[in-house]
């Protein structure tokens, strides 16, 4: 292993503590290094990245304190000449970091949009520099996760790094290796802008002031796709057309996602099929023309593809809009709407009670509104409106069309009920101000807390009814559940009539079968006792008289007098008319028990499936509207949200189980 463990301290002036290896190339390892700084006699912990000077072709590491670089001197003279050329670049970006400083001129910094340096300092045998750690992600890894941008995006993210690489161009630096991985956002915090910034100076180039080579070491290195063809060759002279080329296809890049062919094969119509048919006639033409094989035939300076870039007509990143409420900085382009323009933005003040969409809470009773993001919507029209240089608007001549495309979209979006009369606002839990549409630099701005959804018609009517709320609330609960109980009643006499179309029928049949048998038993059972009748009568004639009759025989050895009367066919009848009656009712009976359980099976799993269907429909809709705040949000979920998320994942449709996967895909969750 060549890189410094975990926990290695390194001392400049301040102590840095090794905490990860951010990147590492031929030339050098990079470090996530901490260190507690005073700010204001109070100890803050803050994280820096620092270059090592490294050459792994030549340079090893002491064995006995893992941290000391040592080489062969056989290789030496390469070795110092390398580092020589590390410590001069890292000077180089020092100076001009601390010119900025002791002129005040912190903003002028910050628009170089460059990588600042703090110091240089040497230690372990060899040199560092100390940078700030930039953690907002390089545009590459920006493409990746939100797919291909806009030119109007593209552009705001490209221009200020041609502009940062024309400031170099005048101190005759040649960066070398500018690709969308070497472009990494500095993350503004709550209160500043996010912007591009500039990376990576391992191989960059420096030249005197007639354009003689200044740079002592041989170091080269190429990116395909990124690198022109004159770059595989020793650089003996300034020439910018060696960066322009890079930033040219790194906007390429930004706009088709793809990285460029080889410089040898690129050619005129290459580039303008693979770029999208809405990128303008000017952008496509500077592409091309910058990202010319032969470099006689390429865009000279940096300045000069800036100039043949379609102009911007975008409000800058970093720009204030200054509100009835508070101010607003745009932190990032996020559409031309053709009517209106879309900006991503921040509150611009943090002292202020009054500040960014709130009327009853100060800043300090409210942390977290600090920190929250705003959608901005702007009234211009790209090729009718026109942007001055203090960036107010002159809107010109708007057809009615694309006035009512921004008033529609604000209303329907924002859930401001009119326009007529400016400023409007909409209020939402607790009278917090959700958005507010205003009049400012000759046009019309709507700003908007990207977590707010407008209430439906219905819930607007009950927060803006005071004394009469809680009767319409009552109203509206009363009137559910008498609407429950109507359903509910429906819902029972259905059954009652499903059933009764059903089983009526089946209990007359059996009814009417039971009567007959019964009246044909009592019929047979009438005659029976006639017969009976007459018998006796009949043995009454010739019975003999009381002197004549004999004991009587034992009770057992008497037959029974129905033997008598009744015939054999008469009693084998009504015998097996009592024996079948029990049998046919028990079957019956049978029959009519496994029609119901039958019944009710099917109920449970009518009733079963009907569940199912109503847990992932209620699954879907908590998913699709939890989905649809994070997108809207377009910061870091949280993990509760991310947890609930995937909890509704195993209920939900397939669809929406995709939709979810993609979510956990882009945050890498």
């Amino acid at each position: 292993m060549y890189e410094l463990a975990k926990g290695t301290i390194l001392n400049g002036k301040n102590k840095y503590v090794v905490e990860s290896v951010l990147g590492q190339g031929g030339f050098g390892f990079t470090y996530l290094v901490s260190a507690v700084i005073m700010n204001q006699n109070i100890p803050v912990k803050t994280q820096f990245a620092v270059k090592e000077f490294f050459l792994k072709s030549h340079c090893m590491r002491n064995e006995q304190d893992g941290c000391t670089m040592t080489y062969a001197e056989v290789g030496q003279a390469e070795v110092l000449r390398c580092q020589q050329d590390f410590k001069a670049e890292a000077g180089r970006l020092v100076s001009i970091c601390e010119a900025n400083r002791k002129l005040g001129n912190e903003e002028a910094l910050t628009n170089h949009h460059i990588v600042p340096v703090n110091e240089c300092f040497d230690a372990n045998g060899t040199s560092y520099f100390v940078m700030e750690f930039l953690n907002g992600g390089s545009l590459r890894s920006r493409v990746k996760a939100d797919g291909v941008m806009s030119e109007v995006q593209a552009l705001s993210f490209i221009r200020p790094i041609v502009d940062a690489v024309e400031f170099l161009h005048r101190r005759k630096i040649l960066h070398m290796d500018i690709k969308p991985e070497n472009i990494v956002m500095r993350s503004g915090g709550d209160t500043q802008a996010d912007v591009p910034m500039l990376i990576d100076f391992g191989i960059s180039l420096h030249f005197d002031d007639k354009g003689a080579r200044t740079t002592l070491s041989n170091s080269s290195g190429l990116t395909p796709g990124y690198s022109p063809m004159e770059q595989a060759q020793p650089i003996t002279s300034f020439d910018p057309r060696i960066d322009v080329y890079a930033l040219a296809a790194t906007t390429f890049y930004l706009l088709t996602g793809q990285d460029p062919i080889n410089s040898a094969d690129v050619n005129e119509a290459y580039i303008s099929s693979s770029l999208p048919e809405g990128v303008s006639e000017r952008t496509r033409n500077a592409i091309i023309h910058a990202m010319q094989p032969l470099r006689q035939y390429r865009t000279p300076t940096a300045a000069d593809f800036l100039k043949e870039l379609a102009a911007s007509y975008t409000l800058p990143v970093g720009h204030i809009v200054a509100g009835p409420l508070d101010s607003y900085r745009v932190t990032r382009i996020l559409d031309d709407c053709k009517g209106y323009i879309r900006y991503e933005a921040r509150r611009a003040s943090e002292n202020r009670n009054t500040a960014d969409m709130h009327a009853t809470q100060s800043i300090e009773t409210a942390p977290s509104i600090a920190k929250q993001s705003f959608i901005l919507f702007e009234q211009f029209v790209n090729g009718v409106s026109k942007r001055g240089e203090d960036y107010s608007v002159t809107l010109g001549h708007i057809s009615e069309e694309q006035k009512q495309l921004f008033t529609t979209s604000v209303l329907e979006t924002t859930g401001i009920e009119s326009l007529e009369t400016l400023p409007a606002m909409t209020r939402g839990k607790g009278g917090m101000i959700e958005a507010i549409c205003f009049e400012a630099a000759g046009t019309t701005y709507c700003v908007m807390n990207s977590s707010f959804k407008p209430q439906s018609a219905l819930v607007k009517k009950i927060s803006s009814v005071s004394d009469g709320a809680t009767q319409v609330v009552t109203d509206v609960a009363r009137h559910v559940k008498v609407n429950m109980k109507l359903i509910g009643a429906i819902i029972a006499a259905g059954c009652i009539v499903g059933a009764a179309i059903v089983y009526v029928p089946k209990l007359v049949k059996s009814m009417s079968k039971q009567q007959t048998e019964l009246i044909s038993t009592e019929a047979d059972s009438v005659a029976d006792g006639v017969e009976e009748m007459n018998a006796v009568e009949d043995n009454k004639a010739s019975t003999p008289s009381q002197a004549d009759v004999k004991p009587a025989a034992p009770a057992q050895e008497r037959e029974p007098a129905t033997s008598v009367a009744v015939p054999a066919a008469k009693v084998e009848k009504t015998e097996a008319q009592k024996a079948e009656k029990p049998k046919t009712e028990e079957k019956k009976s049978v029959a009519s028990q496994q029609s119901k359980a039958a019944d009710k099976a099917e109920a449970a799993k009518s009733e079963k499936k009907q569940s199912a269907v109503t847990s992932q429909s209620q699954a879907d809709k908590q998913a699709l509207a939890l989905l649809s705040r994070l997108n809207a949000a377009g910061t870091m979920p949280s993990s509760a949200d991310m947890r609930r998320l995937n909890s509704l994942k195993s209920s939900a449709s397939p669809d929406v189980q995709r939709r979810i996967e993609a979510f956990n895909a882009k945050w890498d969750w």
